[in-house]
């Protein structure tokens, strides 16, 4: 793995570098640990993923100058756009394509939260699902005291569902993979240190990661949206 990358992952970072050898193979192995002494290949580390995919959203800027100064604000914009799908093709692979699906479906019924808490707060209200009996929130002075809550939603599987509830893990698994993977996207798009991106490029062939995003991929969307 190219040594400017990972020093600057880890000088940035909680994580610290370390480079093992397996005694049988004589191979060496590169692996992170944590705050936590946990160790795990640098493959598996998610931040470290994101982090190299915004190193490789940066350096694919440098050829571009130009075109970014004309897109202003839509330049973030369309990142952030396509942020989103990248983070889920990330998470297909390393987490797998039944937590994929899970995450995503708890991620869509969070909006509909959202949009439900905006109306209540629009107009004054709140929404319940289904019929409900409204005496049981009067107070005995007659008042009705109601307290706003985000909406609760249980996922049930049935014989042809397209998710296997039993076995995905916790959101808040997915969830701590997005943060980590952003938090390491960030600090990747800000880096600017001289590296070989062919090395970056060799790193996601050998792990089966597809090519992130580029400056190239944004510019063209722009193109399309035009």
């Amino acid at each position: 793995m190219n040594p400017e990358l990972i020093n600057y992952f880890t000088e940035n970072t909680e994580y610290e570098f370390k480079l093992t050898v397996n005694n049988k193979t004589k191979t060496s192995v590169e692996e992170l640990s944590d705050l936590e002494s946990r160790t795990f290949p640098v493959k598996d580390c998610w931040e470290f993923i994101g982090f190299a995919d915004g190193a490789y959203l940066a350096a694919s800027q440098k050829n571009h100058i130009p075109e970014l100064d004309e897109m202003g604000s839509e330049y973030n914009y369309l990142v952030n756009e396509m942020l989103d799908d990248q983070v889920l093709r990330r998470m297909n692979i390393l987490l797998g394509e039944n937590n994929t699906k899970v995450h995503y479906i708890y991620s869509e019924l969070r909006k509909i939260s959202r949009q439900i808490n905006n109306l209540e707060n629009d107009f004054k209200i709140l929404i319940k699902p289904g019929s409900e009996d409204i005496e049981q929130y009067r107070t005995e002075s007659g008042d009705l005291v109601f307290t706003q809550k985000a909406a609760e939603w249980t996922l049930i599987g049935v014989d042809n569902s397209d998710v296997d509830l039993m076995t995905s893990e916790d959101f808040s698994t997915s969830a701590l993979f997005v943060r980590k993977y952003k938090d390491g996207f960030s600090l990747g798009a800000n880096v600017d240190i001289p590296f070989d991106s062919q090395d970056l490029d060799q790193f996601y062939h050998n792990n089966s990661f597809d090519l992130p995003i580029s400056v190239e991929y944004v510019i063209l969307a722009s193109e399309e949206n035009h």
